[in-house]
């Protein structure tokens, strides 16, 4: 009885590390997958420069669009022990859209209501991969304002004879305030590589996901442009 309950004991103990050594590789591995650093991105962000993404129209039309980091600008916030940065993106969209295309994303928008053709900027911490958008345990608050540019009607023909509104460019104005010692803080441009966000995509900027499990990273890795916040 006692040689039995050695081994159960140890056969116990076995099945106690082995437990342990999975749960601390799936931790280190979703570590990898998370961080910033360790996801190919292009870091090839900088003040006052343009970067091309290419977005998806209807099921899978993609043309560039180019986005532009301007009146970047780090101060003291009006809170104590906390830094402000403020930036606009500009985005425009670089090619025309012909005849036969339109058709194709009118025909896309009548069967799923999406026209695609979408962007976004994120603003992300660099070891977790989480968006900073909503509440945060990095004591983060984002405040950002889109403001469009000239509307243009696109219209289909023959049996796609209706229309849709699209705006060949816009910005964002941002505001950032975060914690003087954080050092963590990304900011990240990019565009759909499908015609709507996924669940993994709307997770993430509700903080529940991070960015190495979204569409916009396992579609199209390298069709983002990020750039770490110096103090």
């Amino acid at each position: 009885m006692k040689n039995m309950l050695k081994r159960v004991v140890g056969m116990l103990m076995i099945t106690a590390l082995l437990a342990s050594i999975l749960a601390n590789s799936g931790q280190t591995a979703q570590a990898a997958t998370s961080n910033l650093s360790d996801l190919g991105l292009k870091w090839d962000l900088k003040k006052n420069k343009s970067v091309i993404c290419k977005t998806t129209w209807g099921k899978n039309i993609r043309l560039k669009m180019s986005a532009k980091l301007t009146k970047y600008k780090v101060t003291d916030a009006n809170k104590a022990g906390y830094k402000k940065l403020t930036f606009t993106v500009k985005f425009k969209h670089m090619e025309k859209l012909t005849k036969s295309q339109v058709n194709k994303i009118l025909r896309y928008y009548l069967k799923t209501g999406n026209t695609g053709g979408s962007l976004y900027y994120v603003v992300a911490d660099y070891d977790s991969g989480m968006c900073l958008e909503e509440k945060n345990d990095k004591n983060v608050t984002v405040k950002s304002k889109w403001k469009w540019g000239k509307k243009q009607n696109f219209y289909g023909s023959g049996k796609y004879r209706s229309s849709y509104v699209h705006y060949r460019n816009g910005r964002c104005e941002v505001s950032v305030v975060y914690p003087e010692d954080y050092s963590g803080l990304c900011i990240g441009f990019g565009a759909y590589n499908g015609s709507a966000a996924t669940k993994a995509d709307e997770a993430f900027e509700e903080g529940k996901k991070s960015f190495g499990k979204t569409s916009h990273y396992k579609k199209g890795k390298t069709n983002s442009h990020w750039m770490k916040v110096s103090q």
